[in-house]
Protein backbone atom coordinates (compact mmCIF):
# COMPACT_ATOMS: atom_id res chain seq x y z
CA UNK A 1 0.00 0.00 0.00
CA UNK A 2 1.79 3.25 -1.19
CA UNK A 3 -1.41 5.81 -0.87
CA UNK A 4 0.92 7.95 1.51
CA UNK A 5 4.19 7.33 -0.43
CA UNK A 6 2.97 7.59 -4.44
CA UNK A 7 3.32 11.47 -5.42
CA UNK A 8 5.29 12.71 -2.49
CA UNK A 9 8.82 10.62 -2.70
CA UNK A 10 10.03 8.37 -5.60
CA UNK A 11 9.23 4.69 -5.06
CA UNK A 12 10.57 2.23 -6.95
CA UNK A 13 8.73 -0.84 -7.20
CA UNK A 14 12.23 -3.11 -8.61
CA UNK A 15 14.48 -1.58 -6.05
CA UNK A 16 12.23 -2.79 -3.40
CA UNK A 17 11.24 -6.08 -4.15
CA UNK A 18 7.69 -5.41 -4.54
CA UNK A 19 5.17 -7.93 -6.28
CA UNK A 20 2.01 -5.85 -5.77
CA UNK A 21 1.72 -2.08 -5.50
CA UNK A 22 -1.74 -0.09 -4.91
CA UNK A 23 -1.79 3.79 -4.86
CA UNK A 24 -4.62 6.35 -4.58
CA UNK A 25 -4.77 9.40 -7.10
CA UNK A 26 -6.63 11.55 -4.78
CA UNK A 27 -3.45 12.16 -2.08
CA UNK A 28 -0.16 13.51 -3.17
CA UNK A 29 -0.70 13.01 -6.81
CA UNK A 30 -3.55 15.68 -6.59
CA UNK A 31 -5.94 12.98 -8.86
CA UNK A 32 -9.48 13.42 -9.03
CA UNK A 33 -11.14 10.93 -6.14
CA UNK A 34 -12.17 7.85 -6.71
CA UNK A 35 -8.81 6.92 -8.75
CA UNK A 36 -6.04 4.57 -8.38
CA UNK A 37 -3.99 2.28 -9.65
CA UNK A 38 -2.49 -1.07 -9.03
CA UNK A 39 1.65 -2.15 -10.08
CA UNK A 40 1.56 -5.87 -10.09
CA UNK A 41 4.92 -8.00 -10.89
CA UNK A 42 4.52 -9.96 -14.45
CA UNK A 43 5.74 -13.10 -12.48
CA UNK A 44 3.69 -12.61 -10.22
CA UNK A 45 0.62 -11.54 -12.09
CA UNK A 46 0.64 -15.80 -13.62
CA UNK A 47 -0.17 -16.83 -10.00
CA UNK A 48 -3.42 -14.64 -9.31
CA UNK A 49 -6.68 -15.31 -10.18
CA UNK A 50 -9.49 -13.04 -10.84
CA UNK A 51 -12.06 -13.40 -8.44
CA UNK A 52 -14.55 -12.53 -11.60
CA UNK A 53 -14.38 -11.75 -14.76
CA UNK A 54 -16.66 -10.09 -17.41
CA UNK A 55 -16.17 -8.81 -20.74
CA UNK A 56 -13.23 -6.87 -20.52
CA UNK A 57 -11.13 -9.32 -18.51
CA UNK A 58 -11.97 -12.39 -20.90
CA UNK A 59 -12.62 -13.57 -24.43
CA UNK A 60 -15.93 -15.58 -24.63
CA UNK A 61 -15.01 -18.31 -27.09
CA UNK A 62 -18.78 -19.94 -26.59
CA UNK A 63 -21.31 -20.23 -24.50
CA UNK A 64 -19.46 -22.55 -22.36
CA UNK A 65 -16.01 -21.36 -22.57
CA UNK A 66 -14.09 -18.07 -22.98
CA UNK A 67 -10.02 -17.55 -22.44
CA UNK A 68 -8.83 -14.70 -19.59
CA UNK A 69 -6.49 -12.21 -20.67
CA UNK A 70 -3.22 -12.63 -19.58
CA UNK A 71 -2.55 -9.31 -18.18
CA UNK A 72 -3.89 -7.02 -15.48
CA UNK A 73 -6.60 -6.37 -17.73
CA UNK A 74 -8.20 -9.78 -16.78
CA UNK A 75 -8.62 -7.67 -13.52
CA UNK A 76 -10.45 -4.59 -14.36
CA UNK A 77 -14.28 -4.68 -15.25
CA UNK A 78 -16.41 -2.99 -18.12
CA UNK A 79 -17.32 -0.24 -15.93
CA UNK A 80 -14.85 2.53 -15.93
CA UNK A 81 -14.33 6.05 -15.25
CA UNK A 82 -13.06 7.37 -18.32
CA UNK A 83 -12.87 10.81 -17.32
CA UNK A 84 -11.02 9.96 -13.96
CA UNK A 85 -8.65 8.05 -15.57
CA UNK A 86 -7.80 10.95 -18.21
CA UNK A 87 -7.70 13.41 -15.06
CA UNK A 88 -5.35 10.91 -13.39
CA UNK A 89 -3.13 10.49 -16.42
CA UNK A 90 -3.04 14.50 -15.92
CA UNK A 91 -2.07 14.37 -12.65
CA UNK A 92 0.88 12.08 -13.09
CA UNK A 93 2.41 13.65 -16.05
CA UNK A 94 2.54 17.06 -13.94
CA UNK A 95 4.08 15.12 -11.03
CA UNK A 96 6.63 13.96 -13.14
CA UNK A 97 7.10 17.16 -15.12
CA UNK A 98 7.96 18.68 -11.65
CA UNK A 99 10.42 15.96 -10.99
CA UNK A 100 9.59 13.52 -7.93
CA UNK A 101 12.94 14.42 -6.57
CA UNK A 102 11.77 17.86 -6.38
CA UNK A 103 8.63 16.96 -5.04
CA UNK A 104 10.49 14.97 -1.93
CA UNK A 105 12.68 17.78 -0.76
CA UNK A 106 9.74 20.17 -1.20
CA UNK A 107 7.33 17.87 1.21
CA UNK A 108 10.85 17.51 3.58
CA UNK A 109 11.74 21.21 3.57
CA UNK A 110 8.19 21.85 4.66
CA UNK A 111 7.56 18.99 7.04
CA UNK A 112 10.77 19.58 9.22
CA UNK A 113 9.91 23.32 9.16
CA UNK A 114 6.59 22.25 10.54
CA UNK A 115 7.63 19.54 12.87
CA UNK A 116 10.40 22.34 14.19
CA UNK A 117 7.85 24.62 14.73
CA UNK A 118 5.25 22.59 17.11
CA UNK A 119 7.83 21.12 19.02
CA UNK A 120 8.68 24.55 20.31
CA UNK A 121 4.89 25.25 21.05
CA UNK A 122 4.40 24.09 25.06
CA UNK A 123 2.43 21.06 25.39
CA UNK A 124 2.63 19.87 21.68
CA UNK A 125 4.20 16.58 21.32
CA UNK A 126 5.29 15.72 17.98
CA UNK A 127 5.26 11.92 17.66
CA UNK A 128 6.89 10.52 14.00
CA UNK A 129 8.83 8.00 13.98
CA UNK A 130 10.56 5.86 11.23
CA UNK A 131 13.76 6.07 9.00
CA UNK A 132 12.68 8.45 6.64
CA UNK A 133 9.82 10.77 7.61
CA UNK A 134 7.32 12.09 5.17
CA UNK A 135 4.99 15.00 4.34
CA UNK A 136 2.36 14.22 7.25
CA UNK A 137 3.41 14.87 10.65
CA UNK A 138 1.45 13.81 13.75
Amino acid sequence: DACQSIGQMPVDVHEIGCDVCTATGRKYLRGPRGTGFVYVRDSFLKTLDPVMLDQAGATLLSESSFRPRQDAKVFEMWETYYAGKVALGDAIEYALEIGLVQIHARIQLLSVALRTRLSEIPGVLVTDVGRELCGIVT
